[in-house]
């Protein structure tokens, strides 16, 4: 669990996760196996990632249960090389994190210097190009763990866990990250709170899938798919 996933080139990349690991491995769906590549530099665990050609950025999660590390590193799958790149300015753990065009957005998530589980609102950018970082306009809502896809150039925020009336709980708001003009907007909610989920887009449609209500002890669990579909100027400003 709490490991980093991504596609490149038709094959699969499950890296780093639970009981701080540093494992790098690879499925080939075409012949249904497994091989294990050069291990992260940074063990860690609470992990997202973007990918940018044939290279794989792994930014920030938890090095234990008190650390949280500003770690950038980029695996090649080409090369199955790790270098290191400029150090996420904010410490960051279980936040959303898509790829478009030339830059990375890390969004949300948890992380401050008390408390490695404090919410927090922040969105910052990694430009691929340039090895530079640029903070953005805040989340709406503090959200940990939110699903996030992209769909027409716009990047859509899902679910994730929140703070409602002074307590943990989990929120089924939906937000439109206008990347041109660095804004959010409020669209239409997801069906259930939910966090922890899968979720991903084909075209217009976005699709969730699984995921929890949330809130100890009991982290009730989610069979469910929904889809949704992105229709343009159905969305309300934030």
């Amino acid at each position: 669990m709490n490991f980093a996933l991504a596609a490149v080139n038709g094959k699969i990349y499950a890296i780093g996760g639970d009981l701080f690991k540093d494992t790098n491995r690879e499925y080939n769906p075409l012949t249904n196996t497994w091989r294990i590549l050069e291990p992260m530099p940074t063990a860690r665990q609470h992990i997202d990632c973007g990918v940018f050609g044939n290279d794989i950025f792994i930014m920030g999660g938890l090095t234990s249960w008190k650390d949280i590390t500003k770690k950038n590193e980029a695996y090649n799958v080409l090369s199955n090389s790790w270098s290191e790149k400029a150090a996420i300015p904010s410490l960051r753990n279980n936040a959303a994190v898509v790829s478009l065009d030339s830059l990375i957005y890390v969004i949300g998530g948890a992380g401050t210097k008390e408390n490695i589980w404090g919410d927090i609102l922040t969105v910052e950018t990694y430009n691929i190009n340039s090895n530079k970082w640029v903070q953005k306009n805040d989340l709406p809502l503090l959200l940990f763990k939110p699903g996030a896809v992209v769909v027409n150039n716009e990047i859509i925020i899902l679910g994730g866990q929140t703070i409602i009336n002074g307590k943990d709980d989990c929120s089924k708001k939906v937000f439109i990250y206008k990347t041109e003009t660095d804004s959010w907007l409020e669209t239409t909610p997801l069906p259930a709170k939910n966090v922890f989920f899968g979720c991903s887009s084909i075209g217009n449609k976005i699709y969730v899938i699984g995921g929890t209500v949330g809130g100890n002890p009991n982290w009730e669990t989610y069979t469910t798919v929904y889809e949704g579909e992105i229709i343009v100027n159905q969305a309300k400003n934030k």
